[in-house]
């Protein structure tokens, strides 16, 4: 039962799927991520020069997102699109990047130190930080709650129509779904965040193509992602992102303010 409710549950969420266009991978297979490889290992540089970067990225990414993100989602309260970037400088946390809501309401970016220590030019920053806004504006916080209490409800319902287990299964298949709604989009967010922080990049005066090289330093997944998986592949993350570049020089070459497609 719990098997077919997760499939049922995949099916259901459908309507909190992306809100944006992400675009097809054309051939980026593994064998073209490793053959970028070697290219995007680039020298390393110091972190003073990674943190100078920093200082000229940061404001630039952060104001092109407030001017994007009040785009994308007009009729906003104000704070909603006040970003707040911010530079974790501990070095005991892991290279990681992430997007939350401050405790004063604001959309909040924090990168970490070692994560800005192993970017090798600016391209990169303004790409993982654009990559980060993207999950503001697409958003995917209020995104993913939805989903998780969809999930749980539906489940925890199921098993209680089925009967045989009382109110410890209905648990039991609560949680379970909780967990399948948290995962089943996450991949999907990942990419859609790629899609629009390409753009966001773009607009800052940023390559968010060199920017996503970066994935080609990442080992190269192999077989197929779990559902369960919260990330997608890294040359599908890269393949999505050199589409989005290729549509982006297309609209400014028509005249146009880069946009993503919804």
């Amino acid at each position: 039962m719990i098997r077919h409710a997760s499939l049922l549950l995949a099916g259901l969420v459908i309507a909190c799927g992306p809100a944006y266009d992400i675009p097809s991978a054309p051939g980026g297979s593994g064998s073209s991520l490793t053959a970028l490889q070697p290219a995007a290992a680039g020298p390393v540089r110091s972190y003073s020069a990674a943190r100078a970067d920093w200082n000229r990225v940061a404001p630039r990414i952060e104001a092109v997102s407030e001017t994007f993100c009040r785009e994308e989602n007009p009729g906003r309260p104000a704070n909603y699109c006040d970003f707040e970037i911010r530079l974790a400088e501990d070095p005991d946390a892991p290279p990681n990047a992430f997007q939350t809501i401050g405790r004063d309401g604001r959309p909040l970016v924090v990168m970490t130190s070692s994560l800005l220590a192993d970017t090798r030019n600016a391209d990169e920053i303004a790409f993982v930080l654009a990559h980060e806004t993207g999950h503001h504006i697409a958003g995917h916080i209020a995104r993913q709650q939805t989903n998780v209490a969809l999930g749980a409800l539906i489940l925890g319902t199921l098993a209680q129509a089925a009967g045989g287990g009382g109110e410890g299964l209905a648990s039991q298949a609560a949680d379970l779904g909780a967990f399948a709604g948290q995962r089943v989009y996450s991949q999907t967010f990942e990419l859609e965040a790629d899609t629009v922080g390409a753009y966001i990049a773009a607009r800052a005066g940023y390559d968010p193509a060199r920017g996503a090289m970066m994935f080609a330093r990442m080992p190269v997944s192999s077989g197929p992602q779990s559902l369960w998986s919260t990330h997608p592949p890294s040359n599908r993350r890269l393949a999505t992102v050199m589409s989005a570049a290729e549509d982006i020089r297309r609209q400014q070459a028509a005249g146009q303010t880069p946009r993503p497609r919804r």
